[in-house]
C-alpha cells in the first residue's frame, strides 16, 4: 500500500474514555470560551498569552489559560521538571500560572484543550536521564505522548521517571490535544546549503533526523500521535504558527504583503537590528530579500519579549496569536481588532491588518491537520458576510441518496455453484492451477506462458484469503474464479514481529493460513503471487538489532543480520511441506510469482531517517564502491572537483570514508563537484540495491530450489524524474517489473484517520478518473525484456465513481501490454454486504475500513472485463514511443523523455491536457499512454529512440485521446470512454449528460443514468456480430442504506497556488444493506440471431427471460447481467 497516502492499517478498537460524557464527543473546535493548558517555553509566551486573552475577549470570548512554561526547555525536560534554570516556578523564564505545574493541573482540573510546544528535540528518541544538563531527554514524540496519557488518566505508576512517580490513573483532564507547531532558528534558515536562504526553502525541506523544525517534523510528529492515540475520539491537530509564517515569507519576498515597507519604516526589524553588521541584510530597513526573518526580535523569538520584560506584542507575535485564536475557534479572523498588539496603527496599517488576518485564514482553513474546514460556518461572527462571500466557492450539489424510489437494495444469495448458471468464467482457468507446468516468461521477455507454452494473461486481486477458515477459503477462490479472476496476491510478512520474538522466529499460523489457501486456489485454477516481508514496522527489542527498536524501512538492503533472518523466514515460507498439497512452495507450479519484499527502497524518502548505525554501514559501503571506481576514496574526493560537494556528518577522505547523501540531497539541483557526488551516489544506491536483489534472487532459486518467476518489489522513489530510472534497473536483476498505483488523488478523501477509515464528518470529493486520464493506473514506461505487472490498485473509497474502474483497466491493459493489474483487496469471502466496523463507533454511527475491494460497484463489473482481457479481444499497439537510454544518461540523473511519475495534487485540466502544450526540450505528452505502449530500452550503442505522431490519436481542443488500434476513445472533457472491436464493445461515464445515445459498431445504447458503465461480450468467442450468446452487464454506483451527505469545499494546496474543490462532508454513513442505483438502460446488438434475453442474478443464474422489442431489450431496473441468446 502507498506508504504516504496509507502510513499503516491500524486495527484498534473502539473505547470509550473514561471520565467523557457522551455529548463531548464532538469533533470540532473548542470554541472562543475556552479553557487550555499550555506546556512550552519562550515560544508560547511569545504570543504573549494576556496579549492572546484580549484578543479573545474583543470578540465577547474568553482565553482562560493555565501553563508550565520554562525558558528553552523541551517536552521532555517538562516531564521531568528539570532545566538549567531550574524546575517550573523556579524565576522569572520558568512560570507556573494558574492551576499550577502539570501533575496538579492535569490531575485536578479539565480543559477544552492541551496545548504542546516542542522544542529543540529530535523526533523520535528514547528517554534518557542525565546527572546533569540536560538531566533528561526523548523524542518530541515519546514526549508528546507521555503528556497526552497523563492528560488522559493512562500513566502506568511506580516507573523512574517524575509522571510515573506522580502517576494520573483516573481524572481525565483534557479531551483535545494540540500540537503548537513553531519556527526553526533565524541561524538554520540562513546556514541552508545552496543559494535559496530563505524561511519557506527550509519549512519545505523534508525532515532529515535530529533536531529540524519544518513542515515535515510537525507533521511527522502529529501523524505518530495519531497512530500511537488511534482511539481518540477526536484526532491530536496542529496550530500550523510555522506554515503561516512560511506563507508570508513568501509574500514578503514576492511583494505581495502591502504596508509591510511602510510599517517597518517606523519600526526597525528587531532580528536585522539585533544582528547589527554581521546581518547577512541591510541591518538598518526592512529587507524584502529577508523575508519573514524581519519578525525575528532575535535569533528565535518573534518580539522584544521575554526578554525585556516588555510584553508588547509586535506583528510576528500577532500572526502566531491569530493562528492559535483561528485553529482554536474555527473561525476566521478577519476583521479582528489589532489593538491587542499595541505597534500597529489601525488606520495606516489596516491593509497589511487585513492581508495578515486573510493568510492566517488561508493557512489555517483546510489545512489538514487543525481540523478546520475549509469554509466557515454561516454563523462565523468574526467574519463578515464579504468575507464569507471572498472564501465560499459556490455551494456544490450533493450527490443524490439512493433510496427505494430511485435504486434497488443489493442482496447476494447463498451460490451452491450449480451448472445451470449462465455466467460463471471458472472454464476460463485450467482445472487446477500449474497443471502444465511453472508460469514462465515469453521470448522476447514482455509477456507470460503457461508451461506447455500458451500465453496467459492475468486478471489479478490482492487478498486475505489466507485468513479465512478453510470452508470460506475453498468458497472465496471458487467465487473469484467464477468473476474471472486467474490469480491472487497474498501480501503477508512471515517473520514474527511481536515484542519477545526472536529475529528468526515465524508466524507458524499465518504459513499454515498460506497453505491452505494456496490448496483452494489450486482447485480453483487461480495461480498465486506471494510477497512475504513488509518493513513497516518498528523492529522489537528482542530482535536486538542495532540501535534497539528502529523503524525497518531500508534495513533489508543493508543489515547482514536481517539479512540471514529473511533468508530464514523465506526457507520456512517455501520449504515446508504443505500438508494441503503435498508439496512445498517451491516445488508448486500454482505459485507463480516470488516479490521478495513489498514497497521498500534505498532511493525513497524513508530512506531520509535511516537510523545512524545503518547510515555509517552505508557509508562504509559507499567508501568501498568509491575506491573500485577511482582507486581510493582521496581520489574520488579530488575527481569530484573544486567547490562545494556536498557536506555529510560522515565525511573524513583523508581517513577513508565518505558520507552516503541523504535521499533529500539527491533530490535537489546540484552542479559541478555536488553533481558529480550526487550521481555517484544515487548509482552506488542502485547497484548496491541490485546487487541485493541479484543474491537474494539466486538464493531463492538456487539454494532454496524455488521455480517461479521473481520480482523485486513495486515502489517508486523520491524524485521519479531523476531517480526511477535506477530504482528499475536495480529491479532487472530479476525478471519482473511491478509498481503500485491507486486511483484518486488525495484532496478526494479528507479527515481523521483517513488513510485507512472512512468517518462521518470526513469530507470527499467525488471524481471520476475519466476527467483525469494522467491518473490511470496503466500509466507506465516498461522496459523491454521484462513482463509489468501493477502489484496493487483500487479506486479508492469512498469515491462515489468506481464501476469505470474494470472497463478502464481491461481495457488499457489490453492496449499497453500491461501483464496484470492487482485490485487491493479483497477482505470478505465473497461481496461486501456490511462494511461498518462495530469496534470504530463515532457517536450513533460505525465508521468503515477504507480499503476492502469487494464491493458492488466494483466487483460486479469483473466478468465481462476479465474475459474480454484475458481472451485478447482488444488489440495490442505497436509502441508508440520507444525511448532508447543509456546507462550513462540514467546515472547522470537525466530524467526521460517521458515521465510515469505518481499522479500527485490537482490533476485536472493540466498543461498537457491542453492546446498549446510544448513542454521541456524533447518532452513527449504523457497522452502517449493512452495511446499504445510506452516502452523503454537500456543500451549502450548508438541507437535511436522512435516516437509516433501522437497528434493523429490525440486532439487537446477537442479532449479526446484515441488508443492507435483505433478500438478505444477517452473523452476527458465530456469524462466518457468507449470501447468498440469486434468481440467487446461498451461505454463508462458520466451517460445522461451526454446525450444518453452511444452508436458503436454492433451495439446501440441509451440511457439515462447519471453514470454508469455497460459493457456488451460475446460469450461463445465469436463477433457480436454473429454471436449467439452474449453478455450484457451494467454496473452503476453503491451507497449503504440512508447515506448522506452535505455540501463542503476543500481546499487544494495553499496561498495563491490554492483552488477550491467543490465537495462535500458525510453526514450518515448509513446501514446495511448497500444500494445500488437503478438500471436505466435499453440496448440493441445488430445481430438478428438474438431473439431473448434472459436477467441473471448477482450469481450468474437466470430469473427471468424479458422480451426482444424491434431488437432493442430494456434492462429491468435491478439488472446487473442479461444473456442475449437466439
Amino acid at each position: 500500500m502507498r506508504l504516504f497516502q496509507r502510513l499503516s492499517v491500524w486495527l484498534v478498537a473502539w473505547c470509550a474514555i473514561p471520565g467523557l460524557a457522551e455529548a463531548e464527543q464532538a469533533t470540532g473546535p473548542p470554541g472562543n470560551s475556552i479553557r487550555v493548558y499550555h506546556i512550552g517555553n519562550s515560544l508560547t509566551r511569545n504570543l504573549p498569552l494576556g496579549r492572546l486573552h484580549k484578543l479573545f475577549e474583543s470578540v465577547g470570548g474568553k482565553y482562560d489559560y493555565g501553563m508550565q512554561l520554562g525558558g528553552g526547555m523541551r517536552l521532555s525536560q517538562h516531564l521531568v521538571k528539570r532545566s538549567h534554570g531550574g524546575p517550573p516556578g523556579s524565576g522569572k523564564y520558568n512560570l507556573v500560572k494558574r492551576y499550577g505545574a502539570y501533575d496538579q493541573a492535569l490531575k485536578q482540573s479539565e480543559f477544552d484543550a492541551l496545548i504542546l510546544q516542542p522544542y529543540q528535540e529530535p523526533l523520535d528518541d528514547e528517554f534518557e536521564s542525565f546527572q546533569k544538563w540536560p538531566f533528561f531527554k526523548g523524542g518530541a514524540v515519546q514526549s508528546a505522548a507521555a503528556f497526552i496519557e497523563y492528560a488522559l488518566g493512562q500513566t502506568t505508576p511506580g516507573g523512574d521517571r517524575y509522571d510515573q512517580q506522580h502517576a494520573n490513573t483516573d481524572h481525565v483532564a483534557t479531551r483535545r490535544f494540540y500540537i503548537y507547531a513553531t519556527w526553526p532558528k533565524a541561524e538554520a534558515v540562513l546556514h541552508q546549503r545552496g543559494p535559496n536562504k530563505n524561511f519557506s526553502n527550509y519549512w519545505a525541506t523534508p525532515y532529515r533526523g535530529g533536531v529540524q523544525p519544518c513542515r515535515d517534523y510537525y507533521a511527522k510528529l502529529v501523524e505518530r500521535l495519531n497512530e500511537r492515540f488511534s482511539d481518540l475520539p477526536i484526532p491530536v491537530r496542529m496550530i500550523p504558527a510555522g506554515e503561516v509564517l512560511a506563507e508570508l515569507d513568501r509574500k514578503i519576498r514576492g511583494g505581495e504583503l502591502p504596508g509591510i515597507e511602510a510599517f517597518y519604516q517606523r519600526h526597525q526589524p528587531y532580528f536585522l537590528k539585533a544582528r547589527g553588521e554581521s546581518a547577512p541584510f541591510n541591518p538598518k530597513t526592512f529587507q524584502a530579500d529577508a523575508g519573514v526573518l524581519n519578525f525575528y526580535a532575535d535569533g528565535i523569538h518573534l518580539n522584544d519579549q521575554p526578554h525585556n520584560g516588555k510584553d508588547s506584542g509586535t506583528i510576528g507575535s500577532y500572526c502566531a496569536a491569530l493562528t492559535v485564536y483561528a485553529t482554536l475557534t474555527g473561525s476566521s479572523p478577519v476583521g479582528l481588532s489589532a489593538e491587542p498588539y499595541e505597534m500597529f496603527d489601525p488606520q495606516v496599517d489596516a491593509t497589511l491588518i487585513r492581508v495578515l488576518q486573510q493568510t492566517v485564514w488561508d493557512v489555517v482553513a483546510g489545512h489538514p491537520y487543525t481540523g478546520v474546514p475549509s469554509v466557515p460556518s454561516e454563523d462565523n461572527a468574526t467574519a463578515s458576510s464579504g468575507d464569507r462571500q471572498r472564501l465560499t466557492v459556490e455551494a456544490p450539489a450533493v450527490e443524490t441518496p439512493l433510496d427505494e424510489g430511485n435504486s434497488w437494495a443489493f442482496g447476494q444469495p447463498e451460490d451452491g455453484f450449480r451448472d445451470d448458471a449462465l455466467l460463471d468464467l471458472r472454464g476460463l482457468n485450467e482445472a487446477r492451477s500449474g497443471q502444465s507446468g511453472f508460469i514462465r516468461v515469453s521470448k522476447d521477455g514482455n509477456g507470460f506462458l503457461r508451461g506447455d507454452g500458451q500465453p496467459i494473461r492475468f486478471w489479478i486481486v490482492g487478498t486475505d484469503g489466507h485468513r479465512f477458515e478453510p470452508e470460506q477459503m475453498d468458497l472465496h477462490a471458487r467465487w473469484l474464479a467464477k468473476l474471472g479472476v486467474n490469480m491472487v496476491r497474498l501480501h503477508v510478512t512471515v517473520c514474527d514481529h511481536r515484542e519477545g520474538a526472536r529475529i528468526t522466529d515465524v508466524d507458524d499460523k499465518l504459513i499454515e493460513g498460506v497453505h491452505r489457501f494456496i490448496k483452494a486456489a489450486k482447485d480453483n485454477g487461480l495461480y498465486v503471487l506471494i510477497s512475504p516481508f513488509y518493513a513497516h514496522f518498528d523492529a522489537p527489542q528482542s530482535w536486538e538489532l542495532r540501535g534497539g527498536k528502529v523503524d525497518m524501512e531500508g534495513l533489508l538492503f543493508i543489515d547482514p543480520k536481517l539479512q540471514r533472518a529473511y533468508r530464514h523466514w523465506t526457507r520456512e515460507l517455501y520449504t515446508r511441506v504443505n500438508p494441503h498439497t503435498g508439496l512445498p512452495i517451491r516445488d508448486d507450479p500454482t505459485v507463480a510469482i516470488l516479490q521478495i519484499h513489498n514497497e521498500d527502497s534505498l532511493l525513497f524518502w524513508t530512506m531520509q531517517r535511516l537510523p545512524e548505525p545503518y547510515r555509517e554501514t552505508l557509508s562504509e559501503e559507499f567508501s568501498k564502491w568509491l575506491s573500485s571506481q577511482y582507486g581510493s576514496v582521496q581520489k574520488a574526493w579530488a575527481a569530484w572537483g573544486d567547490g562545494f560537494k556536498g557536506e555529510d556528518p560522515l565525511d573524513n577522505p583523508q581517513q577513508g570514508r565518505i558520507g552516503c547523501l541523504r535521499i533529500y540531497d539527491l533530490t535537489t539541483e546540484g552542479d559541478g563537484a555536488f553533481a558529480r557526488r550526487q550521481q555517484d551516489t544515487a548509482r552506488f544506491l542502485a547497484e548496491f540495491q541490485r546487487d541485493f536483489y541479484a543474491r537474494m534472487g539466486r538464493y531463492l532459486r538456487y539454494d532454496l530450489g524455488c521455480q517461479q518467476l521473481l520480482n523485486a518489489t513495486n515502489w517508486r522513489t523520491a524524485d521519479d524524474p531523476k531517480l526511477k530510472a535506477l530504482e528499475r534497473y536495480s529491479y532487472h536483476a530479476l525478471d519482473i517489473d511491478a509498481e503500485n498505483e491507486y486511483v484518486g488523488s488525495d484532496y478526494q478523501h479528507q479527515g481523521p484517520n483517513d488513510n485507512y477509515r472512512i468517518d462521518p464528518g470526513h469530507r470527499l470529493v467525488n471524481e471520476s478518473v475519466l476527467s483525469k486520464p494522467f491518473e490511470m493506473c496503466t500509466n507506465f514506461r516498461q522496459a523491454e525484456g521484462h513482463p509489468f505487472i501493477v502489484t496493487e490498485t483500487a479506486w479508492k473509497n469512498p469515491n462515489r465513481y468506481q464501476s469505470e474502474g474494470p472497463f478502464l483497466a481491461a481495457a488499457y491493459q489490453s492496449l499497453t501490454g500491461i501483464d496484470g493489474v492487482a485490485w487491493f483487496s479483497c477482505q470478505t469471502p465473497r461481496y461486501e454486504t456490511d462494511p461498518l466496523k462495530p469496534f470504530w463507533k463515532v457517536d450513533d454511527q460505525f465508521a468503515m475500513h477504507k480499503w476492502n475491494h469487494c464491493y458492488p460497484a466494483m466487483m460486479a463489473g469483473f466478468p465481462a472485463n476479465a474475459l474480454l482481457y484475458r481472451r485478447g479481444d482488444l488489440k495490442q499497439s505497436d509502441a508508440v514511443v520507444r525511448e532508447v537510454r543509456s546507462l550513462t544518461e540514467i546515472w547522470q540523473l537525466q530524467p526521460p523523455r517521458i515521465a510515469d511519475d505518481e499522479a500527485r495534487g490537482d490533476q485536472r485540466n493540466l498543461a498537457d491536457l491542453r492546446p498549446a502544450w510544448s513542454g521541456r526540450e524533447g518532452e513527449i505528452n504523457r497522452a502517449a499512454f493512452l495511446i499504445g505502449p510506452v516502452t523503454t530500452a537500456h543500451v549502450e550503442q548508438s541507437e535511436d529512440s522512435s516516437v509516433a505522431d501522437l497528434q493523429q490519436w490525440f486532439d487537446p481542443e477537442a479532449g479526446t485521446i484515441r488508443s492507435a488500434t483505433g478500438e478505444l476513445l477517452w473523452d476527458y472533457r465530456r469524462q466518457i470512454c468507449t470501447m468498440d472491436a469486434p468481440r467487446a464493445q461498451g461505454v463508462t461515464g458520466f451517460l445522461r449528460d451526454n446525450g444518453g445515445h452511444f452508436e458503436l459498431s454492433d451495439v446501440t445504447i441509451d440511457s439515462q443514468n447519471e453514470y454508469a458503465t455497460v459493457n456488451v461480450v460475446s460469450l461463445d468467442d465469436r463477433p457480436l456480430a454473429v454471436s449467439e450468446k452474449v453478455l450484457a452487464q451494467v454496473v452503476t454506483v453503491n451507497r449503504l442504506t440512508g447515506y448522506r451527505t452535505k455540501p463542503a469545499t476543500i481546499t487544494v494546496g495553499q496561498g495563491d497556488a490554492a483552488t477550491a474543490v467543490a465537495g462535500e462532508e458525510i453526514v450518515r454513513l448509513g446501514e446495511p444493506p448497500f444500494r445500488i442505483a437503478n438500471t436505466e438502460v435499453s440496448l440493441r446488438v445488430h445481430n438478428e440471431k438474438l431473439q431473448r434475453a434472459i436477467v441473471l442474478d448477482i450469481n450468474g443464474y437466470p430469473v427471468e427471460t424479458i422480451a426482444i422489442e424491434q431488437g432493442s431489450v430494456t434492462f429491468p431496473l435491478s439488472a446487473v447481467y442479461v444473456v442475449l441468446t437466439p
